[in-house]
């Protein structure tokens, strides 16, 4: 597969610490040039000291740095960024789809789990939903490895359970997600994340061999939201299955363009870090419109 972390198989999610790490490679690359949205000042999270100058606040010394000294100092800590970034993760059955060695489920996890690591590196909130679980809004290290430990346990849901935004938090607002929903339910979807303070970007996961039903002539299909089994010739069913997807795809990206939505679409075999810097640069854009 083309993806940056090369080496991406299944295996990467059987435990906490190599989701870690292929997170935190994931994301190396895409910090350079970054903000640093955090400001310094009395805050309650300590950050470092600096030499005191004259006109500073002198309720910000530190006496104990003095008694030690004999120098003045100020005691700066950080103040927690505006910035937000909520990810909701689908997690109806259609997402346990496999190609080239992963699913869209876990393509869903290593990407919402780098792009944490990314605002968790910049002193920013993030927050993620997928289902009925919740990781709240937060910032820090700490903050992150639980949601490490939240995305590790997460699995795919009931056929009823579509993973639907519901949540009031402002700021940078990603829903990763196959699109095997009604358009009626998409664009109330879409009304429900969009918001004065809000930029949103959809995240829509599918598989090349998907897409094109690339797969050999009567081939058995199985209905992931309904566990039905169907027999296709492929050759035959392939032009209208295309149509049919192709009409659903230009409605959604329709939809998201009336409502000023960033849609990307993320194939199973894409270059992941390439995939998540595109969307960091088109966010910046229509954070700067």
């Amino acid at each position: 597969m083309n993806s940056t972390t090369s080496d991406i198989d299944v295996s990467i999610f059987d435990d906490v610490a190599s989701l870690e790490w292929h997170a935190r490679k994931l994301a190396q690359g895409l910090l350079l040039g970054s903000h640093r949205s955090t400001k310094l000042g009395s805050g309650m999270e300590f950050n470092q000291y600096r030499a005191y100058t004259q006109g500073d606040d002198l309720r910000l010394l530190d006496w104990k740095m003095y008694a030690k000294t004999g120098k003045y100092f100020i005691r700066q800590a950080t103040i927690e960024s505006n910035q937000h970034l909520h990810v909701t993760l689908d997690a109806s059955r259609s997402m346990d789809y496999r190609e080239k060695g992963y699913s869209k489920f876990e393509l869903a996890k290593l990407m919402t789990a780098a792009l944490t690591y990314i605002m968790t590196n910049q002193q920013d909130n993030c927050s993620w939903q997928s289902g009925d679980q919740l990781l709240p809004k937060g910032h820090g290290l700490k903050h992150w490895r639980r949601s490490l430990l939240g995305l590790s346990d997460l699995s795919i849901a009931d056929a009823e359970q579509l993973s639907l935004p519901k949540n009031n938090y402002n700021g940078m607002q990603a829903w990763i997600t196959d699109l095997y929903l009604d358009l009626e339910d998409f664009d109330r979807c879409l009304d429900l994340l969009s918001g004065p303070q809000r930029e949103v970007i959809i995240l829509h996961v599918i598989g090349r061999d998907e897409e094109n039903l690339s797969f050999s002539n009567n081939t058995k299909f199985i209905d992931l939201e309904s566990r039905t089994e169907v027999q296709v010739n492929t050759k035959q069913f392939a032009k209208k299955y295309k149509d049919a997807l192709g009409e659903h795809l230009y409605k959604a990206k329709r939809l998201c363009t009336q409502k000023s939505v960033i849609y990307k679409k993320v194939y199973l075999d894409d270059d992941v870090g390439t995939t998540l810097r595109n969307l960091l640069v088109d966010y910046n854009q229509l954070s700067l419109a």
